[in-house]
């Protein structure tokens, strides 16, 4: 990620747990993936501050965050709020299909 000019400088690493595991399944060209979230090593939307997007330019976020209540919600109004552009990775079907409803853009 250096090489390609990202700062890692803000990222917080834990000692303990696993950020996740994942089985991947396949057949025929075809793929489901279960994923699995440490819950010891999940952010929420109170461990986020304004300092953690000052300056930014661009936040990549995953939709894997809605699985921690409020985080994703917290972290586009920190972004906004700083004048950073948000990318949305949206995970996996299984996600889109269980938080639709708050993945809908507001106009």
């Amino acid at each position: 990620m250096r090489r390609a000019g990202v700062s890692t400088q803000r990222m917080k690493v834990l000692q303990e747990g696993s950020t996740g595991r994942s089985a991947i399944l396949t057949c025929d060209a075809e793929r489901t993936m279960r994923t699995y979230m440490d819950p010891r090593v999940t952010t929420s939307a109170e461990d986020l501050t304004e300092d953690d997007f000052t300056g930014c330019s661009w936040v990549f976020l995953s939709s894997y965050s809605l699985y921690s209540e409020g985080l994703l919600q917290r972290a586009v109004e920190l972004a906004k709020q700083a004048g950073a552009k948000v990318v949305l990775d949206l995970a996996s079907y299984e996600v889109v299909r269980s938080y639709h409803k708050q993945l809908q853009v507001q106009h």
